[in-house]
């Protein structure tokens, strides 16, 4: 279970100040038996009711402190699309006729290979469930909790944001927009042309 390694790194990673991120909440202790971690007072105020471009702003101001170095036990992304490529070749081939069709199956699996063949797949310690509830005021600041490591693209952190608060995003062509101007409000980087093909099909619904 990811929160049991999570709770037993922090309790006894090697590299001091390995886990202490900036703009994380404060671990003050750890059980790593249970899987617990003990996180310093924070709000309950999250980032659900703000504007979704405003809330997106603020998700995308913490990557610069979020992201860094991977660690050996968090899991790889590559890994985890690997499977989930297979999953979508057998859920195309079902012997009572393709469960998903063909053309849908064809472009994910596509965008699956896209992220796994680039070089930074596997290069940056990801938070893994970076969404709206899980960015909370210290009554100062904006500080993420309750991480689900993942070493990754740094352009899938942005994945938790289009697949949370759906209903607003609206359908069709609204979707279309809606996915991409969230994308761009979180990270302007990735709707630039010069970060190359992978961060352009990132924005593709499939």
């Amino acid at each position: 279970d990811v929160h049991h390694e999570v709770a037993r790194i922090v309790a006894t990673a090697q590299e001091p100040g390995l886990l202490l991120i900036e703009r994380t909440a404060l671990v003050l202790r750890a059980d790593p038996a249970r899987g617990v971690l003990l996180l310093e007072r924070l709000t309950a105020e999250d980032l659900t009711d703000l504007w979704d471009e405003e809330a997106c702003r603020v998700v995308g101001g913490l990557y610069a402190d979020l992201h860094t170095r991977p660690f050996p036990q968090a899991p790889r992304l590559s890994e985890w699309a690997r499977r989930q490529s297979a999953a979508l070749a057998d859920a195309g081939s079902h012997a009572g006729g393709p469960a998903l069709p063909p053309r849908m199956v064809t472009h994910a699996r596509s965008l699956i290979e896209d992220l796994t063949s680039d070089p930074d797949c596997d290069a940056t310690l990801l938070h893994g469930d970076l969404h709206y509830e899980n960015v909370l005021s210290d009554g100062t600041d904006w500080v993420a909790i309750d991480p689900k490591p993942l070493v990754g693209h740094p352009a899938w952190e942005v994945a938790p944001l289009l697949t949370n608060r759906w209903a607003e995003m609206g359908t069709g062509p609204s979707l279309r927009w809606s996915v991409r101007r969230r994308v761009e409000v979180e990270d302007p980087r990735l709707a630039r042309p010069e970060h190359g093909p992978l961060e352009q099909r990132r924005q593709e619904p499939v």
